[in-house]
């Protein structure tokens, strides 16, 4: 009798989470890596402020993962609707859920059954099958680009220009008032960027961004100020236009110019043995809000370890298969030290080849990126 509450429990709670978290997590913002870089701007700030100094230079923050507004666009380059959660426009992910939805009749049974059985009966094949369309809108194809045409939504303008709403996450993310009330809102631009995207592709736009800003104020040179995953479109920028001197000063705000080794060893599976643990008691309560994610949280300490690793598994080689591999952003993020050993792994196919020569070129200005800079300060 003692199973019995305990397995009732678990199948109001599989039906909960069936019904209702789906459509949760994919309104959720995920916007969390953009809290933590915010935060750890602001306690940087005076920083910024005094490397900044007392230039006269337009300021162009190049922001992180979760601070750009993106959205679909057609092939006349019109931003059109979508069939995700957030049919305007989105910041991280923008999650298609109408295939699970419209097919739930047919995995609520195998949630069940894994919960009463204790053993994964076609968990982890729901997330194989579903969980590429559900994040089709971060798919890129083998030459690097987006499959469904996201872009960033531009601000071809300065800080002065923007609405109330827009210039208040401006500062959410970079609080920097007390330089830009000295410098002015005129000099000041954000340049946006998907977070899934073709590095040098962005690096492209950011340099025509960075001659539109020298036309726009009449300066001769600009001050770029890049957030964490915005340091790796610096760091393409530099590759292929460092020799137009465009720039003045670059002040990196937890830059990602070497990557990270999480991200690492994310993609190669290198993960904790008590991955599960920390998945289930730290991360799902954030991406899922408020009851929903103690609900996850729940469900995911009834299933057994083995069950839950697997559709762990499951879920990542998805994301390396699906996102990760064709993406030269989530490349950018791979350290020098680590890049070798995971392009020999995911990139040495004879279909990667394009994907390839881009991840390679990035790498050869990473892997001297002290060298490279140094040049940079040389050359003024």
């Amino acid at each position: 009798m003692k199973q019995f509450p305990k397995k009732l429990i678990s199948l109001l709670l599989v039906i909960s989470v069936v019904f209702g978290t789906v459509s949760a997590a994919a309104v959720t913002s995920l916007a969390a890596p953009a809290k933590t870089v915010a935060a750890t701007a602001k306690s940087e700030n005076a920083q910024v402020e005094e490397a900044l100094g007392n230039s006269v230079n337009p300021v162009i923050v190049v922001p992180g993962i979760g601070m750009s507004d993106v959205a679909l666009f057609d092939s006349q380059g019109n931003q059109i609707k979508n069939d995700g959660t957030f049919k305007d426009r989105w910041r991280v992910l923008n999650l298609c859920t109408d295939d699970i939805m419209n097919d739930i009749w047919k995995l609520v049974p195998r949630a069940l059954l894994s919960i009463a059985l204790q053993k994964d009966v076609g968990l982890s094949d729901i997330i194989t099958q579903y969980m590429p369309g559900m994040f089709k809108y971060a798919t890129h194809d083998l030459e690097g680009n987006s499959v469904e045409n996201v872009k960033a939504i531009e601000h071809n303008y300065p800080l002065s220009q923007y609405s109330e709403e827009d210039k208040n996450d401006f500062f959410n993310m970079m609080p920097m008032q007390k330089y830009v009330s000295s410098i002015g809102e005129s000099k000041i631009y954000c340049f946006n960027f998907p977070a899934f995207s073709n590095t040098y592709t962005e690096a492209a736009r950011l340099n025509k961004f960075v001659k539109m800003v020298k036309q726009q104020t009449g300066c001769d040179k600009v001050n770029l100020v890049p957030l964490s995953l915005g340091a790796t479109i610096t760091n393409a920028y530099f590759d292929e236009y460092a020799d137009s001197h465009d720039v003045g000063k670059v002040v990196y705000v937890v830059g990602a110019t070497n990557g990270s080794l999480v991200f690492a060893d994310l993609v190669s599976a290198n993960y904790s043995v008590n991955s599960a643990k920390l998945f289930y008691s730290d991360i799902a309560p954030q991406l899922v809000d408020g009851y929903q994610g103690y609900l996850i949280n729940i469900l995911l300490r009834i299933l057994p370890k083995k069950v839950l690793n697997n559709v762990l598994d499951a879920a990542f080689e998805v994301v390396r298969k699906d996102f990760f591999v064709n993406t030269p952003s989530m490349w950018s993020i791979v350290p020098a030290e680590k890049y070798t050993e995971l392009s020999n792994k995911y990139l040495s196919d004879s279909a990667h080849v394009k994907v390839k020569a881009l991840t390679d070129k990035y790498y050869s200005y990473q892997s001297h990126l002290e060298e490279n800079v140094n040049a940079l300060v040389a050359d003024g």
